[in-house]
């Protein structure tokens, strides 16, 4: 493993590649579990928090960690995260982003000050007392992520709960919504097929338009780069080709932008038929952390260190949510015209299972990243 150090002027392109690789094994670690849903996570989401937890891991906790993420010293990873959370959250016209991590302790739970004090300056962290036994302990958290957001999430917790003897648990989202620059029409195609994963059709809605896009294509897959408006993010598409699977995509989510150098960066007129997303998910990280290389995190595991968060001390649950939205213009925006007329060289018709990923144009770093196998339980 490469050692990475500040001083190093590519230092954030080990830490995008770092921060794309893990969501992507995470993405595909929890997607099997949901073999018929919608997925969506933040891979910039979850390493945020991780690197926030680290900084109260000790032992092979903590080398794990490093490891699965290839971070350096939390004194130097913390600077630069503190930087990006303040990029994302930064106002941009015609964005709303929000971003939020809690960390929740049972009454009797006395954190260490230095631990406090670092995640409050740096990750803007929460902190909170809950009895983990209560029957409003759920509530009190999704209540939690719904003021962070507006309600645009209105659930962290997943249906399977917390353990309630857990003394320890942590939450964060991320929610995304921007108007992409080449709208689509508001001329819907009602009642368009979409094949799920078991071949059979389901009636959707499709959003369509006819524009130049960034688009890359082989005998497997088609890839098309979506920019948002006056934005540095770009939606980003892939579409297995008819017969073949998602996992002919996957490795696209790594790093997307690589996609579209060369011959790719030159805009193509695309022909793009999508279904409208209002895409809402969330999950206990801890069931699938083992499988993305960090099985020292999690509850059943006796060797897990959190001694310089609070003495005797694990992890009773890692609740991840992520919401992300994409639509048709809207009256509200009528400035936002498609403006090339011509006939299309390509078409994608996203009439099947396909990834999607929101990418920071300048870095290539993976805000968003999910599959959608079944448009119509998003209605």
């Amino acid at each position: 493993m490469q050692t990475l150090k500040p001083a190093d002027r590519d230092y954030w392109k080990h830490i995008v590649q770092a921060n794309n690789k893990f969501g992507v094994s995470l993405l595909a670690a929890i997607a099997p579990h949901y073999a018929t849903d919608n997925v969506l996570i933040s891979p910039t989401g979850i390493f945020l928090t991780l690197s926030m937890l680290y900084n109260g891991l000790s032992g092979m906790t903590y080398q794990k960690l490093q490891d699965a993420l290839q971070l350096p010293l939390p004194t130097e990873i913390n600077p630069w995260n503190k930087q990006l959370l303040n990029y994302i959250n930064l106002p941009k016209a015609g964005h709303e982003i929000h971003t939020g991590s809690a960390l929740w302790f049972e009454d009797n739970v006395r954190c260490f000050e230095q631990f406090v004090r670092e995640i409050m300056d740096v990750y803007g962290s929460q902190l909170y007392c809950i009895n983990f036994g209560s029957a409003e302990a759920v509530e009190q958290i999704d209540y939690w992520a719904q003021t962070q957001t507006g309600e645009k999430i209105t659930r962290v917790v997943d249906a399977q709960g917390f353990n309630s003897k857990a003394k320890f648990a942590i939450s964060d989202l991320f929610y995304f919504y921007a108007q992409l620059d080449k709208a689509f029409s508001s001329d819907l195609l009602a009642g368009k097929q979409f094949y799920r994963v078991s071949g059979h059709p389901v009636p959707v809605d499709m959003m369509q338009v006819t524009e130049l896009f960034a688009y890359w294509e082989d005998a497997n897959s088609q890839c098309i780069k979506m920019p948002y408006r006056n934005s540095p993010y770009s939606l980003f598409l892939a579409l297995p080709r008819p017969g073949a699977n998602l996992g002919v995509c996957v490795g696209h989510l790594l790093a997307p932008a690589n996609l579209f150098m060369g011959a790719g960066a030159s805009p193509r007129p695309v022909h793009v038929e999508l279904p409208r997303l209002d895409l809402s998910f969330c999950a206990d990280l801890n069931r699938f952390l083992p499988n993305a290389g960090l099985g020292g995190l999690v509850s059943h595991v006796e060797s897990n260190d959190f001694s310089l968060v609070a003495p005797d001390l694990s992890l009773g649950g890692f609740f991840h949510a992520a919401a992300l939205k994409v639509n048709e213009i809207s009256d509200a925006s009528p400035q936002l015209v498609p403006a090339y007329a011509g006939p299309a060289e390509f078409s994608m018709e996203f009439n099947r299972p396909f990834l999607l990923a929101v990418m920071d144009n300048n870095t290539g770093q993976v805000i968003n990243a999910g599959a959608v196998l079944d448009p119509s339980l998003l209605a």
